[in-house]
């Protein structure tokens, strides 16, 4: 995530009267071990903080953990929007992102 998606994030979210809880994950990029540990501190934060929806922005160490990450949502009956159609395809709600496959076949049409 970068800071503009998060200044944009919580601009709409002030102008929705919603209440963000940010449950970042600090030392993600750094190995398998401390994005793990991460994710489930994380998740203990959304929990004791009673979020009630999550939102995911992109990240590519996240991708590993799909399953993880919408098991979570769904044992705790969280909706969630997610960056990647891998999230949906694996069970979470929905997610915001362009069909990849589609958009690469409707680019066959450019360059034939």
């Amino acid at each position: 995530m970068t800071a503009h998606e998060w200044t944009e994030t919580r601009g709409a979210a002030a102008r929705l009267n919603v209440q963000l809880v940010s449950l970042e994950l600090p030392g993600c990029g750094v190995s398998e071990a401390a994005c793990s540990k991460a994710i489930a501190t994380a998740f203990a934060v959304a929990v004791r903080e009673r979020v009630q929806a999550i939102f995911v922005f992109d990240c590519t160490w996240l991708l590993p953990r799909v399953g993880l990450i919408v098991d979570f949502s769904t044992r705790h009956r969280l909706p969630g929007m997610y960056p990647v159609s891998r999230y949906p395809q694996g069970g979470g709600l929905m997610s915001y992102s362009p069909d990849l496959a589609n958009m690469q076949r409707r680019a066959a049409t450019y360059v034939d």
